[in-house]
């Protein structure tokens, strides 16, 4: 596993344990030592301003992520599936530094380790429909 892609690994889990514990816990879970810092300093470094730039746009990544969801409620969407949706939604939205495909595969195979078999289908589905809508799109 790459850098990067540790890194968004991190974050998501914080993500998801930000939606288990509330925004209260935020500082705990961005101080937590999710890996040994001294070997992974770029790692931590990075999910930290992922994870921290997506919890303090948590409300409106949600009304972007909901206003592309098709034929599903708001309510239905799993917990970790919120979060790595947050996660890709917010790198779509807040940095072009990386390319969509990138972002939404990356997302797809975090689906792929922490959710249902077909998760990832739908958490394709909606970022690159959130990619679309941004013009984020660089790949036919």
């Amino acid at each position: 596993m790459g850098v990067r892609e540790k890194a968004r690994d991190i974050a998501v889990q914080a993500l998801y344990q930000l939606s288990l514990r509330g925004m209260g816990d935020l500082e705990e879970i961005a101080a937590f030592r999710w890996v040994d810092e001294e070997a992974y300093v770029g790692i931590t470094s990075q999910a930290g301003v992922w994870f921290k730039g997506a919890a303090q746009m948590i409300e409106s990544l949600d009304e972007v992520i909901d206003r592309h969801l098709v034929n599903w409620a708001p309510d239905r969407v799993g917990r970790m599936e919120r979060a790595i949706l947050r996660l890709g939604t917010h790198e779509l939205v807040s940095s072009d530094e990386t390319a969509a495909e990138i972002v939404i595969n990356e997302c797809v195979n975090l689906a792929k380790r922490y959710c249902d078999f077909d998760s990832y289908k739908f958490v394709n589905g909606v970022l690159d429909a959130v990619a679309g809508s941004l013009g984020r799109k660089e790949i036919s």
